[in-house]
């Protein structure tokens, strides 16, 4: 889903993108360990410029202005009744000739809690989302769990880009 907001102000363009991966993390023996990542393959590559909100208004890569992960969240759907089998998760991300940098992480998945929310970093992701290739990584450190357990993660982007896109898609019509 994309919620569009328009700052008047600034003239600049505000799109939120959110989505959601699910994974399905296997049960375990009591000594076996997860390490590693969790294993969300809808989040391996993104291109955030080719959001549909965003080509829809003419926004190109060189109109960003700001990207940020304002939202990350794990949940438990079934199996596991929460997520305390995770000791650390961390987000990660990562483009060709760009450093990976954690955006996201969490240390504490408390016994009862079905629904965890991440503690961001507020990395400025511009030169990731305009990169050829956008990579979120989870890595986590873990014991599996006692039954299998559906994951979700949710997430949602802040976008911000100039008018000029858009007013150059008009001008084209």
């Amino acid at each position: 889903m994309i919620l569009l907001l328009l700052t008047g102000c600034a003239s600049l363009l505000t799109v939120k993108i959110d989505g959601s991966a699910t994974t399905l993390v296997e049960k375990g023996t009591l000594v076996e360990v997860l390490v590693g990542d969790l294993g969300f393959e809808e989040l391996v590559r993104m291109d955030l410029t080719d959001e549909g909100e965003l080509a829809n208004q003419g926004v190109e890569p060189g109109d960003l202005v700001s990207v940020e992960l304002i939202e990350f969240e794990l949940e438990a759907l079934s199996g596991s009744p929460d997520l305390a089998f995770i000791d650390r998760l961390g987000v990660t991300i990562e483009a060709p000739e760009l450093p990976e940098v954690e955006i996201a992480s969490q240390d504490e998945f408390p016994a009862g809690e079905a629904l965890v929310e991440m503690e961001l970093t507020g990395a400025e992701l511009v030169d990731y989302a305009v990169s050829q290739a956008l990579t979120l990584r989870t890595e986590v450190e873990a014991e599996r769990p006692d039954q299998d357990t559906e994951v979700e993660a949710r997430y949602v982007f802040r976008v911000q880009a100039t008018l000029r896109g858009a007013r150059n898609a008009a001008k084209d019509r």
